[in-house]
């Protein structure tokens, strides 16, 4: 009896076993319409996000068509994860962005996402921003205020990003009209002695940037 209990035993287990095996996958979910600037400016670099999901919680890549005949795929994101890619277009112009999923087994979602409009439009870098004036010498653990200008020829706003000369760089700053005063902050710690060479990057508000400042 003990005998014919184990076999129906180790029946079940291999057709539950055989069941999961076989469990058919499902293709990810449409994905979201594609979030990002809608006015850019010619060969200016932008970031545009979407997300899905997937019913077997498959990782998911994206395919990215920007709507200029060019199309990018992404790297494997999990189930419902942002997915983040970037588009530079080299013609004016009106393009739609839309986004298919594709999931690890390579099935594809049914259709394409609800597509974006970006309007491209000819457009000016932000001039060289000037040379950032601050504090020559510090120390550690104390905030110093670094200022700039910057001037844009199409009259756009700017933002700046500081180089402080220590590992990984500063955070944009928000818009500022062109022509002001732009300042940023900076902590060194101990271990960030010695001299900094600190230099400052613009960019506009349709995405271009400029070429890096002279250094402070």
């Amino acid at each position: 009896m003990k005998h014919k209990a184990f076999l129906l035993f180790l029946i079940i287990g291999v057709a539950l076993l055989f069941s999961a095996g076989c469990k058919k996958n499902s293709a990810p979910n449409t994905p979201s319409k594609p979030e990002g600037r809608t006015l850019v400016g010619k060969n200016a670099l932008n970031e545009y996000t979407t997300t899905a999901t997937d019913p077997n919680n498959d990782e998911i890549r994206y395919i990215f068509d920007w709507g200029d005949n060019t199309f990018d795929t992404t790297i494997d994101y999990a189930s419902g994860a942002t997915a983040t890619e970037s588009h530079a277009w080299a013609d004016t112009g009106s393009f739609s962005v839309k986004v298919r999923a594709q999931d690890k087994k390579d099935a594809l979602s049914v259709d394409w996402s609800e597509a974006l409009t970006v309007i491209v439009i000819e457009n000016h870098a932000p001039n060289t921003p000037q040379t950032p004036v601050g504090p020559s010498i510090g120390r550690p653990d104390i905030r110093y205020t670094f200022t700039t200008i910057v001037t844009d020829p199409d009259g756009d706003s700017v933002a700046v990003k500081f180089d402080w000369g220590i590992t990984g760089r500063g955070s944009w700053t928000k818009f500022f009209p062109s022509g002001d005063t732009i300042a940023d902050t900076v902590t060194f710690s101990a271990s960030d002695t010695g001299m900094k060479s600190i230099r400052v990057l613009a960019k506009d508000n349709l995405g271009d940037t400029s070429a890096w400042s002279g250094a402070w």
